[in-house]
């Protein structure tokens, strides 16, 4: 969109004199008006002037904004017992030489994946379509890999084909055991459940939830991503979302999260590639059995507003979600329909 600087600034004045005539008369059209005239602003601001379509609400970034005091916890040098203690927790983790044994690390990247698998296809979000990584470069209004923003399901027949191909440049992180991308507690997978994500820096994701029971590894492996991850709590009776932890996740670093949190992401360096995978053990049987108690406390009407607020499409979703033991391993897996 082409706005001239005079247009840019008088309508930055206009909203300017809307938000401060608001903010000194808060108390008759309320505080809820003047942050909507607020978020207005930004809005539409971001729309005129960020160099890539934006992808994030101010009232979303106002919530980022407002995060926790405390950091992520980052570790190295972890033994598959460590490990287990902290995942039981439900505590977000960075384990800083995760990838320290991946072929791909230092290999891999956005070219290299787009230049040795052209035929594969990814998801464009601004577009809102499936393309070819080979037609990257002939979007519209774009050029080369600007504002390009997606990623690529290996689960779908079309690029199915490639996982064993790009697997090769993985392994199980040193603390796991090497079946850990597979292992379920009746039947091993055939093969892992597995998203790579694509972005260039000024672009991101909004903060949402994954309707999903599993635990999540992120692993980057170039360009530089700002994080955030929030959960359920309940203060004074009332359902809500933690401040969010903020944070950055550098090449080579394994990010772990889990079922029920809210998060988003967005590259500020490079051109991210990371791969993302989804597995079931060991299990966040403490968090699990937390975040169920807290969330079931509040009313049917509750959850819908608490999830709500991440477009979820069901609020009842962690109702499906089991802890199980089997040959020594815990798991969390989605209940089978007929359990009971």
């Amino acid at each position: 969109m082409n706005v001239n600087n005079e247009g840019v600034v008088l309508f930055h004045t206009c909203l300017f004199v809307c938000v401060a005539l608001a903010s000194t008369s808060s108390f008759i059209i309320g505080v809820d008006v003047v942050e909507t005239f607020a978020y207005l602003k930004e809005d539409v601001l971001n729309a005129m002037l960020l160099p890539c379509p934006n992808w994030i609400a101010a009232e979303e970034r106002a919530f980022i904004r407002k995060s926790s005091s405390k950091s992520i916890r980052r570790v190295s040098n972890l033994n598959a017992e460590e490990f287990k203690n902290i995942v039981n927790t439900g505590e977000p983790v960075v384990v800083t030489d995760g990838m320290r044994d991946w072929p791909g690390l230092g290999e891999l990247n956005c070219q290299s994946i787009i230049y040795n698998y052209p035929d594969a296809k990814y998801f464009d979000w601004q577009a809102q379509e499936s393309i070819s990584l080979r037609d990257i470069n002939k979007r519209n209004k774009y050029e080369g890999l600007e504002c390009m923003a997606g990623y690529m399901n290996l689960q779908t027949p079309e690029n199915l084909k490639y996982m064993q191909e790009l697997m090769n440049n993985v392994r199980a992180p040193y603390f796991l055991f090497k079946d850990v991308y597979t292992a379920e507690p009746h039947i091993n997978s055939s093969h892992p459940n597995l998203n790579i994500f694509i972005g260039t820096e000024n672009t991101g994701v909004s903060p949402h939830l994954d309707e999903t029971c599993d635990t999540f590894i992120s692993a980057q492996f170039s360009g530089v991503k700002n994080w955030s991850l929030s959960w359920p709590i309940s203060e004074e009776g009332e359902l809500k979302w933690s401040k969010p932890i903020v944070f950055t996740l550098y090449p080579g670093e394994l990010l772990f999260w889990y079922v029920g949190m809210r998060h988003h992401t967005e590259v500020v360096k490079g051109c991210s590639l990371s791969f993302s995978f989804q597995i079931t053990t060991p299990a966040p049987r403490d968090y699990f059995h937390k975040l169920s108690k807290t969330v079931n406390s509040g009313s049917d009407a509750d959850k819908d507003k608490l999830f709500k607020q991440t477009r979820a499409s069901n609020a009842n979703f962690l109702d499906t979600c089991n802890v199980i033991e089997k040959d020594g391993k815990s798991f969390i897996i989605a209940r089978v329909l007929d359990e009971k």
